[in-house]
């Protein structure tokens, strides 16, 4: 997280994304790499990232979502995510 954080948003990109690829990510790793992919404006990345994760209720993972939802234009579908 703290690459997140030291506005080192790349570094901690690589560092998540290899941890989920290997398998041992968990909803908290993919949060951080959906939260490092929205600093680094991927939005559609960091959306993707946390997609997973949305039925099952994870507030990082819908702040997430809701916010690459809103950056990209689906208002209705951030909003609900928020509302969640």
């Amino acid at each position: 997280m703290a690459p997140v954080s030291d506005n080192r948003p790349g570094g901690a990109a690589a560092q998540t994304r290899l941890l989920v690829k290997s398998g041992g990510g968990d909803a908290g790793t993919r949060a951080v790499l959906g939260l490092a992919l929205l600093r680094m404006r991927r939005f559609e990345e960091a959306r993707a990232a946390v997609s997973s994760d949305l039925g099952k209720s994870y507030p990082a993972a819908l702040i997430v979502a809701a916010y690459a939802d809103s950056v990209l234009g689906n208002q209705k579908l951030a909003l609900r995510e928020a509302e969640e």
